[in-house]
C-alpha cells in the first residue's frame, strides 16, 4: 500500500471498508462457485478424486484472496489510526505517509501528487434534476474519473439519471454494501431488503443494479438489469402490480425479467447480448386496497417517467428500440407514464391483465375532469393490451376502481390464451410455478406474442378475441 502516501484518513477508512467488503464478496463467491463445481456429474472410479480436486483449488484460491483483502483491510486501519495520532501530536498541517517513514504527501522520488481529472461535483449537484444537462455534462468526462465518483461520491452519482449505467451501477452497488454493512451492524427496517438485493445481483448472470432507493428507511426500492443498458439494442423496463416488494418478490421479477429477455432475443436477432431487461421495482405499488385508488399509481407513474427520461437522455443518439411492459397496477402506473403528453422515448407499451386505464385527466396533472383517456393519447408508442381468459383477478380491479378495460377502448388486443402448442396464461400472474401459467412463464403463448410485438413484427401476433 505504498502507493498512499499522504491519503487523509477518512479518505484511508474508505478504502479499508471497501477491502472488507470485497472479501465478503470473495465469500460469497467461494460458497456459490464451490457449490456450483462440485455439483458437476463426474463419472468412473476416481469420480470423488476428481470432484474434490477442483473444488479444492477453487476454496484454496478464494479463501487466499479473502484473506489478503481482510489484511489489508486491517493494515488500512492501523495506518489512518496512527496518521491521526501522529497528526495530533505534530500539529495540524502535518500529514504522516501511509507507511510511517517520513513528513511529506509525497511519495519518495516524486515532486508533489499527480494531477488527475477532476469532476465539477458541485456543478453536477446543481443539475442533477436535468438528465439531459447530466448526459451532456458527462459526455466529456473520461471513464476512469467517473470510476473514482463512483467510489468517492456514489450518493451523488448512484441516482443520477442520464450517467452512464456501468457507472451508475458501481455507485449502487457501493452505496448497497456500505448500507447493508451499516444494517448488519445497527439494525433497521431496510435489511431484508438489502440482502435481497445482494442475493440477487450475486446469483443472476449479467445483472446490474441501476436503481437503488433508500430514502424510505422502511423499504427499499430497486431496478435490477439483466443485460448491458449502455449497448443493448432493445431495452425493456418491467413494471410489476400490486403485492410485491423488492424483499419479497424481487427474484421472481428479475426470473420474469430473464424470460422477457430470452424471448426478445429469440424473436429478434437471436443475440442475447444485444437485449437488456429491467426489473423495475421503484414504487410502492400497495395491496389489495390500494388497487381502488389511482394514488400509489400516479406516484409510481412520476418516478417511472423519470427514469425513462434518465435512460433517453443518457443514450440520446442511439437507435435503441425502449419497450415497457406492465402487469395489472403496473399497466395503470406505465399507462399514466406514457399518456401523459411526452412517451419518454418509448416505443412499445405492453399491458397485461391490467387492473385498468385511468379514466379521466386534466391538463394540469392527473386529476378527475379530464377526458378519457384513448389511443391518441400515447402519441407514436404502440400499445398491445392482454387478458387471459381464467384472469378474473384484473376484472376485479377494474370493477372496485371504476377504471377502463383497455380491450374496449382502440388499443390492439394480443392472445395470451394457448395457441399453436403454446400454453395459455392460466391466472393473474407473470410467472409460473407447477401448473401454473404466468402471462411470462416460458414457452408460453403471451410471452411468445409479447416477444414479437417488443422487436416490431407486429404481423405475428396471434390476435386476441
Amino acid at each position: 500500500m505504498a502507493g498512499m502516501h499522504g491519503a487523509e484518513t477518512d479518505g484511508l477508512r474508505r478504502v479499508a471498508r471497501r477491502f472488507g467488503i470485497t472479501a465478503d464478496a470473495v465469500e460469497r463467491a467461494s460458497l456459490l462457485t464451490t457449490g456450483q463445481v462440485a455439483r458437476v456429474e463426474w463419472v468412473g472410479r476416481d469420480a470423488d478424486d476428481f470432484r474434490s480436486g477442483p473444488v479444492e483449488a477453487v476454496r484454496a484460491g478464494l479463501d487466499h484472496l479473502g484473506a489478503l483483502l481482510r489484511d489489508r483491510d486491517a493494515e488500512l486501519v492501523r495506518q489512518a489510526a496512527a496518521q491521526d495520532e501522529a497528526s495530533s501530536a505534530r500539529g495540524p498541517g502535518t500529514a504522516l505517509p501511509i507507511d510511517g517513514h517520513g513528513d511529506s504527501a509525497a511519495a519518495p522520488g516524486t515532486e508533489g501528487p499527480v494531477p488527475s481529472e477532476s469532476i465539477d461535483v458541485d456543478h453536477l449537484q446543481r443539475i442533477a434534476g436535468d438528465p439531459d444537462a447530466v448526459a451532456n455534462f458527462l459526455d466529456g468526462v473520461s471513464d476512469q474519473a467517473l470510476e473514482r465518483l463512483a467510489f468517492t461520491r456514489p450518493d451523488l452519482l448512484g441516482p443520477l439519471e442520464g450517467a452512464p449505467y456501468w457507472a451508475r451501477d458501481l455507485a449502487n452497488q457501493e452505496r448497497l454494501d456500505e448500507a447493508l454493512q451499516s444494517a448488519r451492524e445497527h439494525g433497521g427496517g431496510q435489511l431484508d431488503g438489502l440482502e435481497q438485493v445482494r442475493r440477487v445481483l450475486d446469483t443472476t448472470p449479467d445483472a446490474t443494479l441501476p436503481h437503488l432507493d433508500l430514502t424510505d428507511r422502511g423499504r427499499v426500492y430497486a431496478a435490477v438489469g439483466v443485460g448491458d443498458l449502455d449497448a443493448a439494442g432493445n431495452v425493456t423496463y418491467l413494471v410489476h402490480g400490486i403485492n410485491n416488494s423488492v424483499e419479497g418478490q424481487l427474484p421472481a421479477q428479475v426470473e420474469s425479467a430473464m424470460n422477457l429477455r430470452d424471448q426478445i432475443a429469440l424473436a429478434g436477432t437471436g443475440d442475447v447480448r444485444d437485449v437488456a431487461t429491467v426489473a423495475w421495482m421503484g414504487y410502492d405499488s400497495g395491496g389489495m386496497l390500494s388497487v381502488r385508488s389511482d394514488g400509489l399509481a400516479v406516484a409510481g407513474a412520476e418516478r417511472l417517467s423519470a427514469t425513462l427520461d434518465g435512460f433517453t437522455a443518457a443514450r440520446p443518439d442511439d437507435t435503441v428500440d425502449l419497450g415497457v411492459v406492465g402487469h395489472s397496477y403496473g399497466s395503470t402506473a406505465a399507462g399514466l407514464a406514457l399518456s401523459d403528453g411526452s412517451q419518454h422515448g418509448v416505443d412499445r407499451f405492453v399491458s397485461m391483465g391490467s387492473a385498468g386505464f385511468v379514466e379521466a385527466r386534466d391538463t394540469n396533472g392527473w386529476w378527475p375532469g379530464g377526458k378519457e383517456i384513448s389511443r391518441s393519447d400515447f402519441g407514436s408508442t404502440e400499445v398491445y393490451v392482454t387478458e387471459a381468459s381464467p384472469d378474473h383477478t384484473a376484472d376485479i380491479g377494474r370493477f372496485v376502481s371504476g377504471r377502463l378495460d383497455p380491450r374496449d377502448h382502440g388499443f390492439t388486443e394480443f392472445s395470451a390464451d394457448a395457441a399453436d402448442g403454446r400454453p395459455g396464461t392460466t391466472g393473474h400472474g407473470h410467472g409460473s410455478s407447477g401448473s401454473d401459467v404466468g402471462y411470462l412463464g416460458p414457452g408460453s403463448n403471451s410471452l411468445y406474442n409479447i416477444g414479437q410485438i417488443l422487436t416490431g413484427q407486429y404481423g405475428a401476433v396471434d390476435p386476441g378475441r
